[in-house]
């Protein structure tokens, strides 16, 4: 349990991660993990956050959980857990109708366009913040680039429907907006493509 609590703090060992890998079923089966410490955990250890989101989905209460996916910023241990999630065949219960679905119907689903519209609201305000002179890093520039990568495994992946313009319009005026970065360009090219057959 320490190590768990380690986790959240700073970047685990290889040998904690081994150690702490196999008691996770056991770990989030009570309730140690609160939606609190989840979006340090996915920031300091993104390979111990996929076995431990998929043991939280298959709890019974995963609201909270999915509600903190839908809130973290578009780093890349976010979007490395999302791409995983999104990837997963595990099977867990519909909160919605009580049948039977997988790991990555329920976070497409429920999770991706949410995240979608949340990551680039971030976005903004950390473009807001960089103009004002409030931060120096290059975290929009960044976030802009890692979001469109994302966002173009999505498609390759055919998780994301091009022809569906519920799925892309938000993307594509973002991509237009932010069409001065190479990776924004790419994307809107593609997304720009896909509507003019």
């Amino acid at each position: 349990m320490a190590l768990l609590l380690a986790a959240r703090d700073r970047v685990l060992t290889l040998a904690e991660q081994r150690v702490l890998g196999p008691l996770i079923p056991q770990l989030t089966s009570t309730p140690i993990i609160t939606s609190h410490d989840l979006p340090p955990l996915i920031a300091h250890n993104p390979t111990l956050a996929l076995p431990i989101m998929t043991s939280l989905l298959s709890q019974p209460s995963i609201v909270t959980y999915l509600d903190v996916l839908k809130h973290l910023p578009p780093t890349l241990p976010t979007l490395d857990l999302l791409g995983r999630l999104l990837r997963d065949s595990t099977s867990i219960t519909d909160i919605a109708t009580g049948g039977r679905t997988t790991v990555a119907d329920l976070v497409r689903t429920d999770v991706l366009g949410w995240f979608l519209h949340e990551s680039m609201q971030w976005l903004d305000w950390a473009e807001e913040e960089e103009r004002a002179g409030n931060i120096s890093d290059d975290r929009f520039a960044k976030g802009v680039q890692n979001l469109c990568r994302f966002y173009n495994s999505l498609i390759k992946l055919n998780i994301v429907d091009l022809t569906d313009d519920a799925d892309t319009a938000e993307m594509k005026h973002f991509t237009l907006r932010h069409s001065r970065f190479e990776d924004a360009n790419a994307l809107y090219r593609i997304l720009a493509m896909s509507t003019t057959f």
